[in-house]
């Protein structure tokens, strides 16, 4: 016979098999809303809920049989209220490395979030599915910042400065609205790890859309002398050494770094001697090839995910009735940044435990486990 320790054990295990389950059944229920609405078709289908749970109660153990209509009654309502919420995303071509649905769940439950990853020649199609209400909008990453700024009836004066639309809202009278909330979560990303860009030489790494709104943000914060560096530019990845080697703050706007290649950095802070800060925008991983080197050398960081966080939460204002940039930024607190930050760093970092066997190493994860979980 089993003792008590070896049944709770047992029920732990079942435990975390039905939490891995729920979470891939609500990720189905967000895209079969999203295909329901795509497809002009109702949320809810009683006669398909009534039929399943006839089944799924013939399917079940004699012993569970008696309280699968309960169950699942509870769990096809819960599945009701996400589909008939409003339904924002993210849009890429290809984000599989996305934190944005984490983010904007522990932001709010007021709506849907999920992953829209699309071609550009599909981006047309996919704002005539905003206007209809479809979605009610997005947070645009890259490649498709200036494509948004492009596509939107109006702008907010963020956005229309800096020439760049990460964040789009679908009005009730099918006109979309383009906002700019990357040079908010940048200016938080250098405050809040007291980096002050004022008066001070900045390279900044990349020319893209994001690239934009950092230069938004560099103006804004009184920074001296600004720099862009890209592959074919006048200031290249080549002659920077030489014509850049006074730089004090490094700006890394380009993927280099992230997930996967997480081993690449995009360039070599060693050869700048007045180099006093370095600030990434890429987010996963938490800490680049490009900080961790800056940190071995003793020099000042700041990591992308800060950045991502607190445009988020600007994006989220939106999303929930902000009509412009001091509005959003009136609706949230910056302590509600930091305590979302905190959740996603302890997501984010794993530990490794290393010994030889029999030392003690599965007793040890297993107790750690146990304090995570409390």
């Amino acid at each position: 016979m089993k003792t008590l320790d070896e049944l709770r054990r047992d029920i732990d295990a079942a435990d975390r098999d039905l939490l891995d389950a729920f979470a891939r059944r609500l990720a189905a229920v967000k895209h079969i809303g999203e295909v329901k609405k795509a497809a002009g078709k109702p949320v809810y289908d009683p006669e398909r809920e009534a039929y399943k749970i006839t089944r799924l109660e013939q399917m079940a153990d004699p012993e569970a049989r008696p309280f699968i209509r309960e169950l699942y009654e509870k769990v096809m309502g819960i599945a009701k209220d996400i589909e008939e919420k409003p339904l924002f995303g993210v849009l890429g071509q290809r984000i599989p490395h996305t934190y944005s649905p984490q983010i904007h769940t522990l932001i709010t439950t007021d709506y849907t979030y999920t992953v829209i990853e699309r071609e550009e020649d599909e981006l047309s199609k996919l704002w005539e599915q905003g206007k209809q209400g479809v979605y009610g909008g997005f947070n645009v990453t890259i490649p498709y910042k200036k494509n948004a700024y492009a596509m939107c009836d109006e702008l907010t004066d963020c956005a229309k400065k800096i020439g760049a639309v990460n964040t789009v809202v679908f009005r009730e009278d099918g006109t979309s609205l383009g906002a700019n909330t990357d040079a908010y979560g940048f200016k938080y990303m250098l405050k809040s790890s007291s980096i002050d860009p004022s008066g001070k030489k900045v390279l900044v790494l990349g020319t893209g859309g994001a690239s934009l709104a950092v230069n938004y943000a560099l103006e804004e914060l009184d920074a001296g002398e600004v720099k862009f560096i890209s592959r074919n530019g006048e200031i290249n990845y080549t002659n920077v050494y030489e014509l850049c080697a006074d730089a004090e703050i490094i700006v890394n706007c380009t993927p280099v770094g992230m997930f996967p290649n997480v081993m690449e950095s995009p360039i070599d802070i060693s050869k700048f001697s007045k180099l006093e800060a370095v600030a990434d925008i890429v987010y996963n991983p938490s800490t680049t090839k490009l900080l961790y080197d800056a940190k071995n050398a003793g020099i000042k960081t700041a990591g992308g995910l800060k950045m991502l966080v607190a445009q988020a939460f600007k994006a989220a204002a939106f999303f929930l009735g902000a009509k412009d940039d001091a509005e959003a930024e009136e609706r949230f607190d910056v302590s509600e940044i930091e305590c979302v930050t905190s959740v996603l760093e302890r997501r984010m970092k794993n530990i490794t435990l290393i010994g030889m066997p029999g030392s003690g190493k599965t007793r040890f994860a297993q107790t750690l486990s146990a304090r995570a979980e409390n």
